[in-house]
């Protein structure tokens, strides 16, 4: 094979990527009620932006005009990969009225021994009492643990199961508190009035649905069994649309500005993330820095836990830690509440 047979060859693969990629770029606006295998497919959209990057760098290196098909591609995706990688950049000073929340799936503080060392709890301890964040939302969070949360004055904790659930620690007054109660499920909301100052802010932590399986072991190359597991994971993101729709229905009738942390078990590249940044900013997408990784899967990087905030709330800075005490990362966000 001649040099440009083999160029034209391997330009005829990147037009079908490109191609792929385009359509790819209408999968988050399907909802999975519409379609659940089309809303499984969103999940391999960072794939195809990768490959399409690939075919960019080696047209790029060979100065070859082909390289114009692959920048276009992805400049009309620049949103769904602002939404996956940032370049970082500085932090905004903040002032007296800067506050920091932080969310933080805690897998029980290890109650099940996930990880093979005894003294997680005491660990995230510390590590809470560094970064010293003003609000925490805790995931998985169950009471029986040896976490010192003694600097919080005040929390709202409310179990699903008996055993576990969501929590709201905050250094400020809460004034009011609410339970989102899901049905058929062992996930939950719930959502705090936080009085800060002569401000009052509506804090929601979010534990959407689980996807139920376990990827890292289920995901094969077994076809047949890759056909089940995309049936499960389609039907937990329905159950999502449907969690999501009750918080907002909750969010439209809140009398004050909203703040919305945790695990929606669901990437940047979904329909539900498109909702909720339709409504909200993405810390991330303000101040966010490489990947935001929250959560590895089989050594890829995924952002699944999310700081989203109303419009008029400034992100003065946001940061993704490499602790690992849990399945998951934590995250925090420094925000501001807009003086006009």
């Amino acid at each position: 094979m001649t040099g440009g047979l083999a160029r034209k060859l391997l330009f005829a693969i990147n037009s079908l990527f490109a191609l792929a990629l385009i359509l790819g770029y209408l999968l988050p606006y399907v909802a999975p009620q519409v379609s659940r295998n089309l809303s499984v497919s969103a999940l391999f959209l960072p794939l195809l932006i990768g490959l399409n990057f690939c075919f960019f760098l080696f047209w790029l290196f060979r100065l070859k005009r082909y390289v114009f098909l692959s920048l276009l591609v992805l400049a009309l995706g620049a949103n769904h990969i602002r939404a996956l990688f940032q370049f970082p950049t500085s932090p905004d000073t903040g002032d007296e009225h800067s506050f920091k929340v932080m969310s933080y799936n805690v897998r029980l503080f290890n109650r099940y021994h996930w990880l093979d060392e005894d003294s997680i709890p005491q660990k995230i301890s510390g590590f809470i009492g560094e970064e010293a964040p003003d609000v925490i939302a805790f995931q998985e969070f169950t009471v029986e643990n040896k976490v010192d949360l003694s600097s919080y004055d005040y929390r709202y904790v409310q179990f699903k199961s008996g055993q576990f659930g969501q929590a709201l620690y905050s250094k400020w007054p809460i004034v009011k508190t609410g339970n989102l109660d899901f049905p058929d499920t062992y996930n939950n909301a719930v959502y705090a009035d936080i009085a800060m100052g002569k401000d009052t802010l509506r804090v929601f932590n979010l534990h959407l649905e689980s996807l139920g399986v376990d990827l890292d072991k289920e995901l094969t190359w077994n076809l047949k069994k890759n056909k089940a597991l995309s049936k499960k994971v389609g039907l937990a993101f329905q159950r999502q649309e449907q969690q999501m729709d009750e918080v907002m229905r909750h969010i439209e009738a809140s009398p004050y500005r909203i703040v919305l942390l945790g695990d929606i078990n669901n990437t940047a590249s979904s329909y539900l993330y498109r909702q909720l940044t339709s409504r909200f900013k993405d810390t991330f997408k303000e101040k966010g820095a490489y990947f935001g990784r929250t959560f590895d899967l089989k050594g890829f990087p995924l952002r699944i836990d999310m700081i989203l905030v109303d419009l008029d709330v400034k992100v003065l800075a946001h940061k993704n830690y490499n602790v690992h005490l849990s399945d998951h990362y934590p995250v925090m966000a420094e925000l501001q509440i807009r003086r006009d």
